[in-house]
């Protein structure tokens, strides 16, 4: 028999839960704890997304690019400039039982050795894959080049499939990069090349190694053929392995989804964390940047476990 979600819940968190929702229901977003920068696969230098997160009225923000912490030393300095609170973060892509996972680390010491001579290997691996990939849509009549991708990164240890999706939009392949990655670069696509497999287990002991806060990226897509209790499991298995939170509240889950989160995270005795996953694309005037996130209650419940 499957167990109701709202057994043995605690009172505490649900007040906080309350506390930090306005009178629509809402959530109150202080703090978005997921944003990439030019320096992975953003569109936006470090001194944009804060200019915008002090225009937004942000207390604070976390960084947090695919495999690189290349943007993190000048974000400490923005933090003071715009005083804002900053977190330094990452974002690593792993593999458990055939599923992509993503793992968020929080407070990372950024120039813990082990760390960094892990992302030297995930940087190699990049751009291996990246010619790989290039190589494979020339041959299925692309024109593309890797120094046209390189040049749309902008830095050659975070090239990816994102930089290869924007050229072939700017040369009129696709109408936008969604077009590009569900017709060609999607897994099973003609042009996707397998990425090299971090399992999520070493992901998060390496966060954990550097000092950091390993939580686990937005579970609802991470595998849309996944029902609420199979990403419970994952996330029992992953909480096993040393994973201390849960991004519940993301740009691409719903009120619902994010609600499932919550309860998840109660009975694990999980911290809650949430971000826009900002990307720098402009969306109907605006950007994501400020739009999902966590309120100062959970603020303090992450800096409770900060090494």
């Amino acid at each position: 028999m499957q167990e109701n979600f709202h057994d043995c819940i605690d009172i505490k968190r649900i007040k906080c839960y309350i506390k930090i929702k306005d009178k629509n229901g809402d959530i109150m977003i202080e703090y978005d704890l997921h944003i990439h920068t030019k320096a992975s696969d953003g569109l936006l230098e470090p001194d944009r997304i804060f200019q915008i997160a002090k225009e937004k009225k942000l207390k604070g923000l976390s960084i947090t690019d695919h495999d690189t912490i290349d943007s993190l030393e000048i974000c400490n300095y923005l933090s003071k400039k715009y005083n804002l609170y900053f977190i330094p973060g990452i974002e690593l892509s792993s593999f458990f039982k055939g599923l992509e996972i993503h793992i968020l680390g929080y407070y990372i010491d950024y120039k813990n050795e082990e760390l960094l001579n892990l992302l030297k290997r995930l940087q190699l691996s990049r751009i291996q894959r990246a010619n790989k990939i290039v190589d494979k849509i020339q041959k299925l009549g692309y024109d593309i080049k890797i120094n046209e991708v390189e040049l749309e990164a902008g830095n050659i240890n975070s090239l990816g499939r994102p930089h290869i999706g924007r050229v072939l939009v700017k040369k009129g392949y696709f109408k936008d990069t969604s077009e590009a990655f569900d017709k060609l670069l999607e897994s099973g696509k003609p042009g996707y090349v397998e990425r090299y497999k971090l399992e999520t287990k070493e992901a998060i002991d390496f966060i954990k190694k550097s000092g950091g806060i390993p939580v686990i990226a937005h579970p609802f897509i991470i595998n849309k053929n996944l029902d609420i209790w199979d990403i419970k499991n994952v996330i029992i298995n992953l909480k096993e392995y040393g994973a201390a939170g849960i991004e519940v509240y993301h740009s691409l889950q719903s009120r619902n989804q994010s609600d499932k989160l919550y309860e998840i995270a109660i009975q694990e005795n999980m911290i809650i964390t949430g971000g826009s996953d900002c990307h720098g694309i402009f969306y109907n005037g605006d950007y994501i940047l400020g739009k999902y996130g966590v309120n100062s209650c959970h603020i303090e419940k992450l800096k409770a476990l900060k090494r």
